[in-house]
């Protein structure tokens, strides 16, 4: 990605990140996804069952255990 931003190019940072997605990556119409038939129709409200407030991850094993 890093030779698609540059500090010297005309364009502003967020014009160069839309060419990149439009352009490199091609964003597309979310109804184009192969899972978009998947998706909830509606968002839960609800808020989540717990909530991390450290650097350590809550759902994964330490390896070193």
């Amino acid at each position: 990605m890093i030779k698609y931003l540059g500090p010297k190019s005309k364009k502003t940072l967020s014009e160069q990140i839309e060419d990149y997605f439009n352009n490199v990556l091609k964003a597309t119409d979310p109804k184009s996804a192969p899972n978009y038939d998947k998706l909830p129709e509606n968002e839960t409200k609800s808020l989540p069952s717990k909530t991390n407030k450290t650097t350590k991850p809550i759902f994964t094993k330490d390896e070193k255990n």
